[in-house]
């Protein structure tokens, strides 16, 4: 019996759904295959949706880390068929950023760039928490990766300020490990001298607004390993000059320590 054909919601849906599973799926499993084969179809048949509501599409690619549909983004984007909304752009950063440090093709370069020359026309007021988070994860793994040439460099380190500027309206709205995503990955940056020192320490300033703010309102939502990373983060700053939060914090981290 022939299986009824997906809907494009339907698919994005299902993937959405197997990213989110606690226990992973086998790949090889031949019903797994014949899932994203179909998957794979309806995205192909219905392109139009496919290019113009790839964002949660994109989210659930990344999440997932399957290869099946490499090839038909790669193309898309390549064709300049994708969305070039802002929020889809950072989503698509992070998905051929994982591409790039995976597979190492000369192709994911070519797309990577192409997605960080967009930065110049990024909206940053339509960015929230969560599009920081894969904007600045996507930049950190292309750092890693050794990706950046003289003009991504010029073009990321020309936009950090204004992302950052933006980002302290939002401190409101992010968990730690958000605000601990964009010093992390300000760090690799300027490890590859992409983003100034002055940057740098910005983000360490956004830092310590927010755990000013954040332990003393709703420590009990910090876990084990988001207090070593903050720990990490405010000792490596005074070790390296970069900044030295104030006594407050330091206070803070050392009565939230007997928690953990």
């Amino acid at each position: 019996m022939k299986a009824d054909r997906l809907s494009f919601e339907e698919s994005v849906s299902i993937l959405n759904d197997l990213s989110f599973m606690v226990v992973p799926v086998d790949p090889g499993h031949a019903d797994f295959k014949s899932l994203l084969r179909r998957i794979k179809s309806e995205l192909e048949r219905d392109e139009s949706q496919t290019t113009q509501h790839n964002y949660e599409l994109v989210e659930a690619l990344s999440r997932l880390r399957i290869d099946a549909f490499c090839d038909l983004m790669r193309s898309l984007v390549l064709q300049k068929k994708l969305s070039r909304k802002s929020r889809d752009i950072t989503a698509q950063l992070l998905y051929f950023a994982q591409l790039l440090t995976t597979h190492k093709q000369e192709r994911d370069t070519e797309i990577v760039k192409q997605l960080v020359a967009e930065l110049k026309f990024l909206s940053v007021s339509e960015l929230g928490a969560e599009q920081v988070n894969y904007l600045m994860r996507g930049l950190s793994m292309v750092a890693e990766a050794g990706a950046f040439d003289g003009q991504m460099a010029k073009l990321t380190g020309d936009f950090l300020p204004i992302l950052l500027e933006h980002y302290q309206s939002e401190l409101y709205r992010c968990r730690i490990a958000d605000v601990l995503t964009v010093v992390a990955s300000c760090e690799q940056l300027r490890k590859v001298a992409v983003i100034s020192e002055a940057d740098h320490r910005s983000a360490h300033e956004l830092f310590e607004v927010y755990l000013l703010n954040y332990l003393e309102k709703t420590k009990r939502q910090i876990n084990g390993q988001e207090f070593a990373a903050t720990v990490r983060h405010v000792g490596e700053a005074k070790f390296h000059a970069i900044h030295i939060y104030k006594g407050e914090v330091i206070d803070q981290l050392e009565k939230n320590f007997t928690t953990f």
